[in-house]
């Protein structure tokens, strides 16, 4: 594990974060429920949510900076059933599915299902976004558009 890598172990599950991928889009702390709590100490409490809760809520993040596995390994998570690509507003692109990306970490599972990908190329984590694109200034509206004659190929 990174030296930005924590887990936080429960009873039945223990939840794992990886402060190296976050990017802190917030889906955890706006879940419902008082698995993750900002605030707190520690901010992450298994205990406070059954495991379907848990891996609802660890699906949600986009970035892969949260995984999660049962202490008796009757739940994981499992990829989408279909590999989709967000392009996102001033921002990274959003891949979820069924994930082989080079150069991922061995010791961060949830870039298996789900990542953060850098598109402005300022990223110190490449190929994964770490917001450098606030301070760079990247601006691009994400819209790939549905009108226009398109990419075009030369002969």
């Amino acid at each position: 594990m990174s030296d930005k890598t924590f887990e936080y172990p429960g009873e039945q599950v223990t939840v794992q974060w990886d402060g190296k991928l976050c990017i802190h889009v917030g889906e955890c702390g706006q879940a419902t429920g008082e698995l993750f709590v900002g605030g707190r100490n520690p901010w992450c409490q298994p205990d406070l949510a059954d495991n379907r809760e848990v891996a609802d809520i660890i699906a949600r993040c986009p970035t892969g900076a949260l995984s999660f596995r049962t202490i008796d390994g009757s739940g994981q998570e499992s990829a989408s059933t279909e590999n989709t690509i967000h392009v996102t507003h001033n921002g990274p692109l959003y891949v979820k599915g069924d994930l082989d990306i080079e150069g991922a970490p061995a010791d961060a599972p949830g870039l298996a299902f789900r990542a953060a990908l850098c598109r402005c190329g300022q990223s110190k984590n490449k190929p994964f976004c770490d917001n450098s694109h606030v301070d760079a200034g990247f601006k691009d509206s994400g819209a790939v558009g549905d009108s226009g004659s398109g990419l075009q190929e030369s002969c």
